[in-house]
């Protein structure tokens, strides 16, 4: 970033933005925080900036970010700590505040929960729900992260829709009690399922 050419072919053309036209949305990925900047003119031509004219505001606070060009008037824009809602981010460029129209994934709730579908030669076949607080299915792209205190070995986990995951926990031969959290959206549901195995 800056006022120097990455290239001959690729030149950093400075300009005025102009709100009607320039674009703010988010990467597909839910597990990282990565914005799009389209940056365009009042005659629709893209356009540079300076690094220093783009700022992420939050709750009144300047957010750290990292800036990168993709190319003539457009950039990446990733805050170094990911925001809890960012509906409320303000982005602003150029001393203009961008609509943000943003949708702030919904975060579960601990109505979310882990079933036994069966449990056959140490393999264990497991249904996670996840539901908001209103108890309705949290349907997103973003994978959870499943957490397990104790011996076994997480698989092949995989989404069947309606906020529902299943995935399989293989366990040693041997006495143990173990325990399934849950992370998603943020948020870490302990201690969702205890299992015990004892060895007959």
């Amino acid at each position: 970033m800056g006022r120097v050419p990455t290239s001959t072919e690729n030149p950093i053309i400075l300009g005025n933005i102009s709100l009607d036209h320039t674009l703010l949305s988010k990467y597909p990925s839910a597990s990282e925080q990565v914005f799009y900047l389209e940056l365009r003119s009042s005659d629709r031509t893209l356009v540079d900036v300076d690094s220093k004219d783009v700022k992420l505001l939050y709750q009144g606070k300047i957010v750290k970010i990292t800036l990168q060009r993709l190319g003539q008037g457009r950039y990446t824009l990733e805050p170094i700590k990911p925001l809890d809602d960012v509906s409320k981010g303000v982005f602003k460029v150029q001393k203009k505040t961008l609509k943000n129209t943003l949708i702030s994934l919904k975060k579960p709730s601990r109505l979310s929960h882990i079933k036994l579908v069966s449990n056959e030669n140490y393999l264990l076949r497991l249904e996670l729900t996840l539901l908001d607080k209103k108890g309705k299915p949290l349907i997103s792209g973003q994978v959870p992260d499943i957490i397990l205190e104790g011996l076994g070995e997480i698989s092949e986990l995989e989404s069947r829709g309606n906020g529902v995951w299943g995935f399989n926990v293989k366990y040693p031969e041997e006495n143990q009690v173990f325990y399934l959290s849950v992370r998603a959206h943020g948020v870490l549901l302990e201690r969702l399922l205890r299992h015990q195995h004892v060895e007959k």
